[in-house]
């Protein structure tokens, strides 16, 4: 589901069996600007993305719980 107008819009991305999820910002089909994804409901990011890959501030949590910022 995205909600917005142009091509900014903010919405929630799952794929193939909720193995990856996005809730956040897109921009012209990407994934941009501030969102959070967890994949394979171990590890998570929340943060800055730009053109689909983690970008600028943000924390990734493994999936042994060690954490980067």
């Amino acid at each position: 589901m995205l909600t917005g107008c142009g091509g900014d819009v903010a919405g929630i991305l799952i794929t193939g069996a909720s193995d990856f999820l996005y809730d956040g910002d897109w921009w012209e089909d990407k994934r941009t600007g501030r969102g959070h994804c967890t994949i394979r409901g171990r590890e998570t990011y929340t943060g800055e993305w730009l053109e689909n890959k983690f970008h600028g501030q943000g924390k990734f949590c493994d999936a042994d719980g060690n954490v980067c910022e």
